[in-house]
């Protein structure tokens, strides 16, 4: 245990730095607050919309990043998809996006899509 006024200025530190002189005693929930904010992004459809078209995004930028790491460049890949370059450039921004988007992009790239399965019990299963 600490010695009294070690304590005291250890209380003093922590008060400082949770806002100002409020002690916390506890702490929120995701699953508490969560209808709220739902709520406020315009239902769980929106939610989702959102969500997707993050994944979207994130997965076209990784799309760029492996391209240029292979020293391709976006109007080798139009050839290879026999699309425009602004129509890969959409694919990399995360504009168009889906399975078959994602198998024909890799395969423009040389390599294969090799999927998974994961499960909670820590198990995977390929699939392709």
């Amino acid at each position: 245990m600490r010695p009294e006024p070690e304590k005291q200025r250890y209380e003093l530190y922590l008060m400082k730095r949770q806002g100002g002189g409020h002690f916390v005693t506890g702490y929120t929930r995701w699953k508490d607050i969560r209808a709220e904010h739902v709520e406020r992004a315009g239902g769980e459809e929106a939610v989702e919309a959102g969500k997707q078209a993050l994944l979207a995004k994130v997965q076209g930028h990784r799309l760029a990043e492996i391209r240029r790491s292979r020293g391709l460049t976006q109007q080798d890949i139009a050839q290879r998809l026999r699309l425009t370059k602004g129509r890969v450039s959409q694919i990399e921004q995360g504009k168009i996006s889906g399975q078959e988007i994602l198998v024909r992009y890799v395969t423009a790239l040389g390599g294969r899509l090799h999927q998974s399965i994961y499960f909670e019990d820590g198990d995977i299963a390929a699939i392709a």
